[in-house]
């Protein structure tokens, strides 16, 4: 040092050092090349103790470059998982190729992928170093089903899609068959259609219109009213219809829940000989008969004796007798 060189320098031989001026080394040599099968493992003194810049020399010192075999040296060989997650650490002998024993790697699917292991990121080779190897996958693209259905489930387009795609009903719009209450008419999906991110299921639905069914109301041949009612509702009957001789009993059947379409037909029995009816803004308000002469003789003090104070826009009486009736007012 301070100018002075090392006087000799054997790859596998010793280098003396000239007297020191200073106690400490200011740099070391240039490591000198190693012979085939060895490398350099550094200056040492005589007591194999390692020598390098920081050394502080108390007197003349011989220091001797050492090699040692390469064979002889091992490296640390990691091999881990993408996620970093370490799958195997062994040490491996200088020039030897390493070897992953463990299990092919693994990689929990995503919604969007299926993973397929491909390999490590770097051919292995023959060891020089410590090293780490990182599993490589292959991505597949998941795909799903997606199912159309009708009402009742039955299947109107199902298809196999790959994720994020946007799926499209390609048929004729669903139909569904009426029946004695409802026509149906299609109005849509159950759900907005959105990106395959999963199987799905799109089911068909429909705006229900009720049925209406002609009731027709008649009197003998006469037509009362016509009306078209929903199905389980009821109709509306007409003013109390009249027939000459004869007294409304009715109506041949019943209308309070229309389920089909109907013709409703009025009811009469024959009036009796003797009658008085009022009728009060078409209503019957008063209905007397006199089938003998003892009921005849009650009827006539009922009524002689009866104040019947009415309300109406129209007043009717009807009187039918083969005898005198007197009206008291």
């Amino acid at each position: 040092k301070d100018g002075d060189d090392f006087a000799s320098l054997d790859p596998k031989g010793a280098a003396t050092a000239a007297p020191a001026a200073a106690p400490a080394a200011e740099a070391e040599p240039e490591a000198p090349a190693a012979e085939e099968g060895y490398y350099f493992k550094g200056w040492f003194d005589e007591n194999l103790t390692r020598v390098d810049s920081k050394t502080i020399f108390t007197e003349n010192t011989t220091v001797k470059a050492l090699y040692g075999e390469l064979l002889d040296l091992s490296y640390t060989v990691t091999f881990k998982n993408v996620d970093g997650t370490v799958l195997q650490s062994s040490a491996v002998q200088y020039g030897n190729v390493p070897v992953y024993a463990g299990d092919a790697p693994t990689l929990a699917a995503t919604a969007q992928y299926t993973y397929t292991f491909a390999g490590w990121d770097a051919t292995l080779i023959p060891v020089t170093e410590e090293v780490v190897y990182t599993a490589t996958y292959d991505a597949t693209i998941n795909k799903y089903t997606v199912q159309f259905l009708n009402y009742d489930n039955s299947v109107l387009q199902e298809e196999l899609l790959a994720y994020g795609t946007m799926p499209a009903y390609k048929g004729e719009n669903p139909e569904r068959e009426s029946t004695v209450a409802f026509n149906y008419t299609f109005k849509g999906f159950d759900k907005t259609i959105a990106s395959v991110v999963g199987d799905a299921t799109y089911i068909a639905e429909f705006d229900a219109t009720p049925v209406t069914y002609e009731v027709v109301f008649k009197n003998g041949s006469e037509i009362l009213k016509t009306q078209y009612v929903e199905y389980g509702k009821a109709a509306t009957a007409p003013a109390t219809p009249m027939r000459e001789g004869y007294v409304f009993n009715g109506w041949d059947k019943s209308f309070n829940s229309v389920k089909s379409a109907l013709t409703v037909n009025a009811l009469f029995t024959a009036a009796p000989k003797h009658q008085l009816i009022v009728y009060v803004d078409g209503k019957v308000e008063i209905y007397l008969t006199k089938p003998g002469l003892f009921n005849g003789l009650l009827h006539y003090l009922f009524f002689k004796m009866r104040t019947v104070k009415l309300k109406a826009s129209h007043v009717k009486v009807s009187i039918k007798s083969e005898e005198t009736w007197c009206l008291d007012g």
